[in-house]
């Protein structure tokens, strides 16, 4: 889960970034978060705060990259491959929805999880969908050329928004893939993210909620967690290992890269960082509207979300079958009624 950010502006959820801590000495920490793309450019300081694999392995556009086994989980998550036959690891709440989907009084999955055996067991997930970024590339220049000169924002706007549409056509054509072009730098710089977005996504793993969800939201946004907030899913590709459809003839997917986990354990002060998609960050807003926030919003929020969750609790606790369709719902608002109180905190200390 991310919280915060020291340099990025903004991030977009098809955009990688990197949100780094490592520490030198006990007094001496540094962090902050990164597009992937400009890892290069921050070398000197992973090195030092103790990265000791090749910049380059983190993020190329050659295939060789480890943004080939950092994706895109559903709409909104981060998540890892971790083996060569499309395994994926991601939070316990990043499948909870589509786990609600494949869960009833019969199955229920929140009370007893679920754990296929074997890849015939695995379930398959209607609409759940894992995108690969593939490559990003500025093409800032060709999106803003002879904009400057319009100083109608709207028309300035429209023409911008005329060259996307052209561009992303022909990224497309070139490479056979998705093609989306994002704003950065709040409109200073336009990105161009290529990616494929596989539809073949099954149930592997989900521990019950005494495990995946242990302790409720007691603990939700605060360190140390213990929860056991992972689920396990697998990518199939269809012919040539690209995304298809579900069918029950696709196979596991070959990713280009995936991640191995380690039994060495780690020690204080070892460099540690995050990969993934961290929507956004409102570091460089103005006091106005971080007063608004404060003051304003954030308390109305959680005024709001405190009510609904008594509702959808009270009823919750005396129908199972009103809490299997609900507890997706009421892990949602609960996380976002839970972060918003943090904040309120934060800012006030």
């Amino acid at each position: 889960m991310y919280t915060g950010s020291s340099l990025s502006k903004f991030a977009f959820k098809t955009t990688l970034f990197l949100l780094a801590t490592g520490v030198l000495f006990p007094a001496h920490a540094k962090e902050g978060m990164w597009p992937a793309h400009d890892l290069k450019s921050k070398e000197m300081d992973m090195r030092s705060m103790g990265l000791q694999i090749p910049v380059e392995k983190l993020y190329n556009s050659d295939g060789s990259g480890l943004n080939n086994a950092v994706v895109l989980f559903g709409k909104g998550c981060t998540g890892e491959v971790i083996s060569s036959h499309g395994l994926i690891l991601t939070n316990h709440h990043c499948g909870y929805g589509t786990v609600q989907g494949l869960s009833n009084k019969d199955n229920d999955y929140f009370a007893n999880g679920f754990w296929a055996m074997n890849m015939q067991q695995e379930i398959p997930c209607p609409g759940l969908t894992v995108t690969f970024i593939r490559k990003m590339e500025n093409v800032s220049e060709t999106i803003l050329a002879n904009t400057n000169e319009i100083l109608d924002e709207q028309t300035r706007d429209s023409v911008i928004d005329i060259k996307i549409k052209k561009l992303e056509a022909s990224f497309k054509a070139a490479t056979h893939m998705d093609a989306s072009i994002r704003s950065m730098y709040n409109g200073n710089q336009y990105w161009v993210v290529i990616s494929e977005t596989f539809k073949d996504v099954r149930l592997v793993g989900f521990p019950p909620n005494g495990i995946g969800s242990f302790g409720g939201d007691s603990d939700n946004w605060m360190w140390p967690r213990y929860t056991s907030d992972f689920s396990l899913f697998r990518v199939y590709a269809g012919v040539n290992n690209k995304p298809a459809d579900y069918a029950s003839t696709n196979k596991p997917y070959n990713p280009k890269e995936y991640f191995t986990i380690s039994t060495k354990g780690y020690k204080e002060g070892d460099f540690t960082m995050v990969y993934g998609f961290p929507a956004s960050s409102q570091e460089y807003i103005a006091s106005s509207q971080l007063n608004q926030i404060a003051s304003i919003l954030d308390p109305i929020r959680v005024s709001v979300r405190t009510q609904k969750l008594n509702i959808w609790t009270k009823n919750m606790q005396q129908s199972r079958d009103i809490f299997l369709k609900y507890t997706s719902k009421r892990a949602s608002v609960a996380n976002g009624w839970k972060k918003w109180q943090g904040e309120m905190k934060g800012l006030r200390d």
